[in-house]
C-alpha cells in the first residue's frame, strides 16, 4: 500500500482570519513538526488566480504524508492546530489521496511511495507539480508561466486548480483536480502552451529542483 496523503485547502473570508492564517505560516510549524505518524508536510500560501506572483491571502494549503489512515484521522479529528484552522476558516476541503505516479524530489527527498494502481481513463484524479526556481533566473521563469496557465485555465475537464507555495516567487506548487485521468494527460502531453513552458524551463535550466505526482482520490471531505 502506498503512503496515505492528505491535501487540505483552507479558505478565509475576513481580515481577522486572513491575518491569523498569515501568522500561522511562521507559528504553526512548532506544532506541525511534532505530529505523530506524519513523515512529511508542507504548509503553503497561495498566489492570485491565474498563477500570478502576488499573494492571495484568502487561501492556504497543508500537504501531509502519513504512515497510516489512522494517523491522518487522528490529526484531522483531534489535533489542536487543525481545530484552530477549523475555527478560523470559512471552508476547509481535504483531499485523501494515494500516489500512482511520481518523479522528482522535494527538498532532496522522494516523498511519495508509488504503489497505487493506475486509475481508469475516466476516473477523477489529482495532479501536484512542484518546483524550486533558480533565484538568478526568476524573471526569465515568470515569462514562461502565462502561456502554460492560459491553457490550464481553458481546460473544460478541470475541476479546480490553484498555485500554492512555501515562499513567493521561488518555491511553488500547482494543485489540480481533473474530471478524468485522460484529460490531465491530454493537458500535460499535448497542450501547446504547457509544452512550450516545459521546453523553456529545461533549455534555460530554470529549476534547481522539481517534482510531479499524480494521485487517485480516495475521498474528499469539506467542513
Amino acid at each position: 500500500m502506498s503512503d496515505y496523503v492528505t491535501f487540505s485547502v483552507f479558505k478565509f473570508d475576513n481580515t481577522g482570519s486572513k491575518y491569523w492564517a498569515l501568522s500561522q505560516m511562521q507559528l504553526a510549524h512548532t506544532q506541525l513538526k511534532k505530529v505523530k505518524g506524519q513523515s512529511f508536510y508542507k504548509l503553503m500560501g497561495s498566489g492570485q488566480q491565474g498563477f500570478k506572483p502576488w499573494p492571495d491571502f484568502s487561501s492556504y494549503a497543508l500537504l501531509q504524508v502519513w504512515d497510516s489512515k489512522e494517523a491522518a484521522k487522528d490529526f484531522l479529528d483531534n489535533s489542536v492546530i487543525f481545530k484552530k484552522y477549523k475555527n478560523h476558516s470559512k471552508k476547509i476541503t481535504t483531499y485523501f489521496l494515494q500516489a500512482f505516479k511520481a518523479r522528482g524530489q522535494w527538498n532532496q527527498k522522494s516523498i511519495f511511495k508509488v504503489e497505487a494502481s493506475q486509475p481508469d481513463r475516466i476516473e477523477e484524479i489529482v495532479s501536484l507539480t512542484r518546483a524550486s526556481v533558480n533565484k538568478r533566473k526568476i524573471f526569465k521563469f515568470w515569462k514562461t508561466v502565462p502561456a502554460a496557465q492560459l491553457t490550464l485555465n481553458a481546460q473544460t475537464d478541470l475541476i479546480y486548480a490553484k498555485g500554492f507555495g512555501e515562499y513567493p516567487l521561488t518555491e511553488m506548487a500547482t494543485f489540480s483536480h481533473w474530471k478524468t485521468y485522460d484529460a490531465m494527460r491530454k493537458y500535460a502531453y499535448k497542450s501547446k502552451g504547457h509544452q512550450q513552458a516545459i521546453k523553456a524551463t529545461r533549455k534555460n535550466h530554470l529549476f534547481k529542483e522539481e517534482m510531479f505526482a499524480s494521485f487517485r482520490i480516495l475521498k474528499i471531505e469539506t467542513c
